[in-house]
């Protein structure tokens, strides 16, 4: 099963692998049903990060950045003090601001503006790909922890790639496109986002999604995972060099 950029989520397993994985930890514990609304209220207003970027749709985005880094600190913490449960949560809130960010506001919206201003399509191809390279790996991390584990090699690959890819649009991709954008464009893409907001429902990290997981999980065959698995970490291995690009 591939990542569903449509908004809901995606499964796919994740096995033990002796050089990146972290032993397995008990995620039984229970679980906010409050915590992916949490998320899309981080992405969709963003509290105080998004204060003054009212009429900058690549500012708006770039405030989005800061709650994704955050959220980062927080799973890369967790995953050092093995709190699945914890992880659990926060990686559903996540995988949300990541839908509604990337996908939504950046896929959706902003870039079919693009497609008549002066700006290469090898870039945009570069950011879709970082986008669907992200998204595999959140949800087969995200799978891990709905069967207890914590895959420490998806979970550090998660944080590296996002971290440089966050980089690289903040620091080359947004500010070539603010360059191009006039008024009339900038309330267009404006307008976009909010109703990207406003139809976005976000994933709820309770036990029926939990469930789903494992019995999706269950359904795929041991070996079809591991060749999944290990094609996802040794793409991610070759373009750490770069990650993601």
């Amino acid at each position: 099963h591939g990542p569903n950029t449509s908004g809901s989520v995606a499964t796919e397993t994740v096995e033990s692998n002796e050089e990146l994985t972290g032993k397995d930890v008990d995620a039984s514990g229970s679980v906010s049903h409050g915590s992916a609304t949490g998320a899309h209220g981080d992405a969709a207003h963003g509290g105080e990060a998004h204060q003054g970027c009212g009429h900058d749709p690549m500012g708006l985005l770039s405030a989005d950045h800061q709650v994704i880094l955050k959220k980062l600190d927080e799973i890369e913490q967790q995953i050092k003090m093995r709190d699945a449960n914890t992880l659990w949560r926060t990686m559903t809130e996540l995988e949300n601001i990541i839908m509604l960010h990337s996908i939504h506001k950046e896929e959706d919206t902003l870039f079919p503006f693009l497609l008549d201003l002066p700006i290469g399509d090898g870039l945009v191809s570069i950011i879709k790909e970082d986008h669907r390279e992200l998204v595999t790996l959140m949800h087969s991390f995200r799978t891990g922890l709905a069967e207890s584990r914590i895959l420490d090699g998806l979970g550090m690959s998660i944080i590296v790639c996002l971290r440089s890819h966050i980089r690289k649009e903040d620091n080359e991709f947004f500010k070539l496109i603010d360059k191009l954008l006039d008024h009339d464009l900038r309330t267009k893409i404006l307008a976009g986002f909010k109703k990207a907001e406003d139809a976005f429902v976000p994933v709820v990290a309770d036990e029926n999604t939990r469930e789903q997981l494992k019995k999706e999980a269950v359904a795929m065959k041991r070996d079809e995972m591991d060749d999944a698995i290990a094609a996802a970490l040794e793409e991610t291995r070759s373009s750490l060099s770069g990650c993601c690009h």
